[in-house]
């Protein structure tokens, strides 16, 4: 009986900690779209991870290094809610490159960025790759 109950607890706790493993937010994919009212845009998309995370700031650079904000995105409050978007309506001219990162801001106003990527344009492609892969944290 006691060899039961400790298999039990055992399963039980590692069962826990696989579940409880964080799974960070990805910075999915960045590709020519269109807004709802038909203008040409650059859509972003990424993947929530378990980080407490109480909105999104994205922000847009054309060197890399110097960021500016562009929009500020809500979680949901549906915990299954869980792929979010922004529609980026810069002006992207063939063969230019620009960054962006994602800022996870939880409620203490702590930042911390998922890595830079860049995205580069060609005729009515556009693709992402990282720029840089620390994530940084800042208050």
């Amino acid at each position: 009986m006691k060899t039961t109950l400790v298999f039990f607890l055992v399963a039980l706790f590692a069962a826990t900690a696989a579940r409880s493993q964080s799974q960070p937010t990805v910075f999915e994919n960045a590709a020519p779209a269109k807004t709802p009212g038909g203008l040409p845009c650059l859509l972003l998309n990424w993947k929530k991870g378990n980080e407490n995370t109480a909105y999104y700031l994205v922000e847009r650079s054309a060197d890399g290094k110097t960021f500016k904000p562009v929009a500020v995105v809500f979680t949901a409050e549906d915990p299954a809610f869980c792929t979010y978007a922004f529609r980026d309506q810069m002006e992207a001219k063939g063969g230019s490159e620009i960054y962006y990162r994602i800022g996870l801001v939880n409620e203490q106003k702590e930042v911390t960025y998922l890595p830079v990527r860049k995205t580069s344009f060609s005729s009515n492609n556009a693709s992402l790759s990282a720029a840089d892969a620390d994530h940084t944290k800042r208050r």
